[in-house]
């Protein structure tokens, strides 16, 4: 295994992939990173997505239905 370098798929700035990084995802069972990580801490700054958001409602919806 060795370092990789990716494109930011929002800013398209390379990045590297160090070999630890790689293996931590890995082993947590993730994907390759698509952003770079300022761009991924700009993303938890700006609040969850719009997915995130229907999810939590779906959730908060059929846990009340249960009750």
């Amino acid at each position: 295994m060795q370092d990789k370098r990716i494109i930011c798929a929002q800013c398209g700035n390379p990045f590297v992939f160090t070999v630890s990084q790689q293996q931590r995802f890995n082993s947590l069972g993730f994907d390759d990173p698509k952003r770079c990580e300022e761009c991924r801490k700009k993303k938890v700054k700006d609040g969850p997505s719009r997915h995130e958001v229907k999810m939590k409602y779906k959730r908060q919806k059929f846990s009340s239905d249960i009750s």
